[in-house]
């Protein structure tokens, strides 16, 4: 797949995830990720699913797709609804070692 975007520092692919990863042959020091929070939005990416259940599956498939390119010591941050943030943490934790959890506390 070619980048969407490249230079020494980084390189960002434009697609769905669960197509890109597989492609990626890497070892990342860091997972970062603003998947989708479950009809928070009003934009339609937020509001594809019907179901919660449906929602978790995906995050279900994304993680265990990202989860071999991640290194052995590294970090995993995945950003959440309030609603939604025991449940993927949960999926996290499945899949990873949880050794904290942040909280990112905004001004409404």
């Amino acid at each position: 797949m070619k980048p969407y975007y490249e230079d020494d520092f980084v390189t960002l692919y434009h697609g769905d995830s669960l197509e890109v990863l597989p492609t990626l042959n890497i070892r990342a020091n860091v997972l970062l990720t603003d998947p989708p929070y479950f009809k928070v939005k009003q934009d339609e990416w937020d509001n594809q699913w019907d179901k919660a259940h449906e929602f978790l599956s995906w995050m279900g498939r994304f993680l265990d797709a990202a989860k071999p390119l991640v290194a052995p010591n590294g970090s995993v941050w995945v950003f959440a609804s309030p609603a939604m943030t025991s449940s993927v943490e949960r999926l996290v934790g499945e899949r990873f070692r949880v050794l904290n959890s942040v909280r990112w506390v905004k001004a409404a």
